[in-house]
């Protein structure tokens, strides 16, 4: 029995340290989260107003382009993106 508690034991400090990391490891991942986020924030205000001054009507167009028409599978974006045939 001291072998199956003990692996009980190893099982859940693997869980523990798995599911989040401690000490400056855990520190670092936070930070590196966080300026990804505000990278992703930025470039895609970046990207937005770039859209905007080359056509004033192309945001609203693009986004028109994710809604899914009624009686079809596909948003219009998807069927653009996919090839006419699919190799398998």
């Amino acid at each position: 029995m001291p072998v199956a508690f003990l692996a009980d034991e190893q099982a859940e400090a693997y869980g523990k340290f798995a599911e989040e990391p401690t000490g400056p490891v855990s520190v670092l991942a936070r930070q590196a989260a966080e300026v990804r986020s505000i990278a992703e924030q930025r470039t895609s205000a970046t990207v937005a107003n770039a859209a905007r001054r080359a056509d004033p009507s192309l945001p609203g167009d693009l986004i028109a382009l994710l809604d899914v028409p009624e009686g079809k599978r596909l948003s219009e974006l998807e069927r653009m993106r996919r090839p006419p045939t699919r190799t398998t």
